[in-house]
């Protein structure tokens, strides 16, 4: 469950919000808004995240949402104009970002 706190996570005046989560077959879904700047659209995106990216990435010390987020922010932060896809794993960040685990690590 997203907690009831504000769990936005912003990096170079993006903002990465999950609003819901879900369970999956192999870890969580999450309906994630992306807010890039006052004047641009917000995009919606389904992220998931396996159990396994997140017990490396957080060891258990921030939520599955937060994970979520930061991975997204991690992302946009190394490649601010990506143009992310509606469905999006985690994993695939670590293919588009070399220094990704010490990005993720930083944002957490």
């Amino acid at each position: 469950m997203v907690p009831e706190r504000d769990n936005t996570v912003a990096a170079g005046g993006v903002k990465v919000e999950a609003l819901s989560e879900r369970e999956g077959v192999r870890g969580w879904v999450f309906d994630v808004v992306i807010r890039r700047g006052a004047d641009a659209e917000p995009s919606r995106h389904a992220v998931s995240l396996s159990w396994a990216d997140y017990e490396y990435w957080s060891h258990g010390q921030a939520s599955p949402s937060r994970v979520a987020e930061a991975a997204i922010a991690a992302l946009l932060g190394a490649r601010p104009d990506v143009a992310l896809p509606e469905r999006l794993d985690c994993s695939t960040c670590r293919r588009w970002t070399r220094d990704f685990d010490a990005r993720i690590a930083a944002a957490l």
